[in-house]
Formats: structure tokens, C-alpha cells, sequence
């Protein structure tokens, strides 16, 4: 999954070192997603952007039966929401479990 590149930049960019992306996506021993963010967007449905998000990884590690997944570009991810999305939606995830 990458945030802030499309398809066809995800596949010149593996290409160019040596793998051919269409040839394993057609294999189906590769999934792609492409996630284009706007930091307007997010902020005005963030709920269901990042819950859709998952879900969509979700589906791309079924279709192939996944065992490793790559997330290119969080930077991207990250650049489109704000410090209280962050806080509000990620933060408690990244502490743990409370009790």
C-alpha cells in the first residue's frame, strides 16, 4: 500500500530495480493500493478514511495471502492529518492496551 503514489509510480519504481510488479500482480503474489490523501478530506472524514484504510489492506493481504506487507510513503499518511487526528485516532494504539 502506498500513500501518495499512484499504481503506475509504484511500477516504474520497482521495475527500475529489476522486478517485474505486473507480471507478480498477475501471479497474484503481489497486491497494490494505491491511497491518494487530502489533508481536507481527512480532517473532514477521518473516521471513516483511515477505518477504510484497514480495511482495504485487509482485503489486498487476503486476495494474495499475504505474509509481509509494505506501506510506502506514511510520511505522506501522516502529512495529511493533524497533530489532534494523530492524537485522537492513532496515539492510544501506539501506547497499548490501558487497564
Amino acid at each position: 500500500m502506498a500513500f501518495g503514489e499512484t499504481e503506475p509510480e509504484l511500477g516504474a519504481n520497482v521495475d527500475s530495480r529489476g522486478f517485474a510488479l505486473d507480471r507478480l500482480v498477475e501471479q497474484q503474489r503481489v497486491a497494490l493500493d494505491s491511497v491518494q490523501l487530502e489533508r481536507q478530506e481527512i480532517e473532514e472524514t477521518v473516521d471513516d478514511d483511515l477505518e477504510g484504510i484497514f480495511v482495504r489492506l485487509s482485503s489486498a493481504i487476503a486476495e494474495v495471502g499475504a505474509k509481509r506487507v509494505a506501506l510506502d510513503g506514511l510520511d505522506a499518511l501522516f502529512a495529511a492529518l493533524t497533530n489532534e487526528v494523530i492524537d485522537r485516532h492513532l496515539a492510544p494504539a501506539a501506547h497499548g492496551p490501558r487497564g
